[in-house]
């Protein structure tokens, strides 16, 4: 009887099945790794639209509250609209518009200042101020950024008891 050797081969290469494996594998961690930055970054951005909520209406709120403190006279109080007299005598509105929140300043007669508006902040969505006895002015902010609304209130004396 004959024995049959049978010739070894060498291989050069991958089997079909090896290639398609690698694949499969490849592509499960890829959907994972993708999956991953998107939850990333979907919660910096829900993060970086609840801070910016938060630092917009504190800043209209401390702004207004240093403002008004430091009022000499409250010329006008309307649900959205507040006007003072500065302890330099010149007139101050805050007003909201177009969802900002502007600062208003027009000089009098004798000011080296020119009359001048600017934002104090943006994304503000409801503004209302109530005068409440005694010369306090109730204070509520609504600021909303994405997603994410932020609602600030606060109450602060005038200091002189000009009030109208």
């Amino acid at each position: 009887m004959r024995r049959i050797k049978y010739k070894q081969w060498h291989q050069y290469g991958y089997t079909l099945l090896e290639v398609l494996a690698t694949l499969s594998i490849i592509v499960i961690l890829s959907t994972g790794i993708a999956g991953l930055f998107s939850s990333v970054a979907r919660t910096w951005w829900t993060g970086a639209s609840q801070a910016e909520a938060q630092y917009a209406a504190r800043l209209a709120v401390e702004r207004l509250s240093s403002e008004i403190r430091a009022a000499t006279k409250l010329v006008l109080v309307e649900s959205n609209r507040l006007v003072l007299i500065n302890p330099d005598g010149n007139k101050i509105e805050f007003i909201l518009t177009n969802h900002t929140l502007y600062r208003r300043f027009y000089r009098r007669e004798s000011s080296p200042y020119p009359e001048t508006a600017h934002p104090v902040t943006e994304s503000v969505e409801e503004l209302k101020f109530q005068l409440i006895d005694g010369g306090l002015v109730q204070i509520q902010v609504t600021v909303k950024v994405g997603p994410w609304e932020n609602r600030l209130s606060t109450q602060t004396m005038v200091r002189a008891q000009a009030v109208p």
